[in-house]
């Protein structure tokens, strides 16, 4: 399996809602950086997740582009998702998957944590 697939297997994991397929893509001792935060290992990167799942229950995540070198996928992205107000809307982002074999070591997501509000 290419480091694409199992990003691809992340994303659909992701869309299906299951967090227990979701946090497998990581290692034990994994970071997940975000705008304005660092989560370090595999609870606090669940927390994170359960989080996602709890403030976003109607979003999905629409890929729009792979590219794979040297152990790492960066990926840019649409999410669209239903705001707090009700309204869908659509952010643009770009997340940088780092590996240790075929597992996240680091995940960097880079969006305008604005476009969340």
């Amino acid at each position: 399996m290419s480091l694409i697939d199992t990003v691809k297997g992340y994303w659909e994991s992701e869309r299906v809602r299951d967090l227990d397929k979701v946090l497998s893509n990581f290692t034990d001792s994994a970071m997940l950086i975000s705008p304005g935060h660092v989560y370090r290992g595999a609870e606090e990167i669940r927390v994170f997740y359960l989080d996602i799942l709890k403030n976003s229950p109607n979003s999905h995540v629409e890929v729009r582009d792979f590219i794979e070198t040297n152990g790492k996928v960066a990926v840019e992205y649409e999410c669209i998702m239903q705001k707090q107000n009700g309204r869908m809307d659509t952010i643009r982002g770009f997340t940088m998957f780092k590996f240790m074999g075929d597992k996240f070591s680091e995940v960097h997501c880079y969006y305008d944590p604005k476009d969340f509000e």
